[in-house]
């Protein structure tokens, strides 16, 4: 990956002082190209720092994003004490001022500071993880819930509007467009048979909120000696949404791993839900309202049919949208979320009873 591109001339565009140690490829996001960088200062001090080059294929403004991330960065510092464990990282602006760099192929490219001494889990069912990722994602939510949304972009619109989601996978299905159609067809029958649900959230008239809209377990940083959570990072897509999607979008996260060719290990855990649920209520119970929490059980649900939606929606177009590392992934990645989301649908009362206990 770092082949394709003058790092060194990148950063060079950045207000950073100091001599380049290293670039390297950092990390496995299914959208934007990540590097780990150093830099050495004159006081042989070395800083590390996260480059990226934004996937504007799937953030057509991606200078929106960016006043997004600054504002809600800004708004989190605010509310910070001095003795807070949870912090958030700093973008780093270009010479000109900006907090991006264009370089001459139009590639988008920002960098930020790197938080060290943490942990990222892909996937855990560890009581002590899954507990303070709750904890992490419910104290991003609670320093948000005053952000004034008017403030706050819509950089991907419909993201994670369901019937628009179902809709695009009807269009791919019916135009086929790579001949794969006939390979989905039980598939496709299975999200047909949830139709009528994916506008339930909509109906029930729930308060938006900031929302990160990509709460998987490894948007979280965990202090690699105690577990406590430090930072939620990939800001990319905070938008107003409904606390619901966030919720249950980590559940699904804690739940199976995208992707997963074995099936039978995909099974909803109730143990590891409720530690999920009784860490992120402990932080949000002050400021949901009882709509909100009684519709947690379904953001659970539906979140992995959209995602599940949108990973056989790209198969179907040609793999256009998630990077994917060999021909059938994202179709193995729809399978997992369709099992996930069975498991759900058959729970929901079970979640409902735990989800009520932390309230």
């Amino acid at each position: 990956m770092s082949l394709k591109f003058d790092l060194k001339n990148i950063i060079s565009h950045f207000d950073i002082e100091g001599e380049l140690l290293f670039a390297t490829p950092f990390g496995d996001g299914h959208i934007n190209d990540t590097f780990l960088v150093e830099i050495k200062d004159k006081k042989n001090e070395v800083t590390k720092y996260t480059l990226q080059r934004i996937n504007t294929y799937v953030f057509k403004e991606p200078d929106k994003v960016m006043e997004n991330i600054l504002a809600i960065t800004s708004h989190i510092k605010d509310k910070l004490s001095e003795d807070d464990f949870f912090t958030t990282y700093t973008v780093m602006k270009s010479k000109s001022g900006t907090p991006y760099y264009i370089d001459e192929n139009n590639n988008f490219w920002r960098m930020q500071t790197f938080i060290d001494h943490v942990i990222v889990y892909d996937h855990s069912q560890d009581e002590k993880v899954v507990y303070n990722a709750a904890k992490g994602f419910g104290k991003f939510a609670y320093y948000l819930s005053d952000f004034d949304l008017a403030n706050l972009h819509d950089t991907i619109p419909n993201f994670h509007n369901f019937k628009v989601k179902y809709q695009d996978l009807v269009n791919a299905f019916e135009q086929d467009s790579k001949c794969r159609a006939k390979e989905v067809k039980e598939q496709f029958s299975f999200y047909r048979s949830f139709e009528t649900e994916f506008g339930i959230l909509e109906q029930c008239h729930l308060p938006k909120r900031v929302t990160h809209n990509d709460t998987k377990l490894n948007n979280i940083l965990l202090d690699e000696k105690t577990n406590l959570p430090v930072a939620v990072i990939d800001l990319d897509t905070v938008m107003p949404g409904l606390i619901a999607t966030d919720f249950g979008d980590s559940i699904r996260s804690i739940s199976g791993k995208e992707g997963c060719k074995s099936l039978s290990q995909i099974q909803f855990s109730p143990t590891s839900f409720e530690h999920y649920a009784k860490g992120y209520l402990e932080q949000t119970r002050e400021i949901l309202t009882k709509e909100e929490v009684d519709v947690l059980p379904l953001g659970v649900k539906l979140i992995s049919l959209s995602l599940g939606m949108r990973f056989l929606t790209d198969y179907l177009n040609g793999d256009v949208y998630f990077k994917t590392d060999y021909p059938q992934h994202n179709l193995d990645r729809a399978l997992s979320q369709i099992k996930l989301a069975q498991e759900f649908d058959k729970n929901q009362s079970t979640m409902s009873k735990i989800v009520h206990q932390y309230i």
